[in-house]
């Protein structure tokens, strides 16, 4: 499956409506392991018979600042408090309409899963190393559909990489090209 994805630092409501319109899918909030932890975000609860995959926590609003939390202006104002205050247990109030996602310690190198690539990317673009990510689904079709494979596929007016994109990731070792 295709996703969206914004650093959480330009996720300005007309980003999160975007996301939500054209992508379709769940808007989500990719976070580092270390920030997961600093805002004392727990795991969903998963049932033992589940595959590995995503690492949700539990769903977060902003304690101020919202109205009913659902609209892109207020997931954005969430997104951004989530990612800028200092103790996320007086700013944030759970359940809400933003679902961050916990990525693996070790970025892509040890998980290559969107969750990591959005955070890893941020992380190397000097920016905060978070994103909004939204699955992109087709209209009317399953969420597990398939984009395109090799090659790109087309998702409105912007072209989407397909599974064949190269992920370059810097580590203390040096360039790593990850598949």
């Amino acid at each position: 499956m295709g996703a969206c994805s914004s650093s959480s630092m330009t996720a300005t409501p007309d980003a999160v409506n975007f996301m939500a319109t054209h992508g379709r899918g769940l808007v989500c909030l990719a976070l580092s392991a270390e920030r997961c932890d600093q805002l004392g975000l727990r795991a969903m609860a998963r049932r033992g018979d589940m595959p590995p995959g995503s690492d949700f926590t539990v769903s977060i609003e902003a304690r101020d600042g919202v109205d009913t939390g659902i609209s892109a202006g207020d997931r954005a104002h969430t997104i951004a408090v989530a990612i800028n205050c200092e103790d996320g247990r007086k700013a944030l109030v759970s359940p809400g309409h933003v679902f961050p996602l916990r990525a693996s310690p070790g970025g892509v190198l040890t998980r290559a899963g969107r969750t990591e690539a959005a955070v890893d990317i941020a992380r190397l673009a000097g920016l905060n190393p978070s994103a909004a990510i939204c699955g992109i689904m087709k209209p009317a079709a399953p969420m597990n559909f398939q984009m395109g494979g090799m090659g790109t596929s087309f998702f409105g007016d912007i072209h989407v990489p397909g599974d064949g994109y190269r992920l370059f990731y810097t580590d203390h070792k040096g360039v790593v090209s990850r598949w």
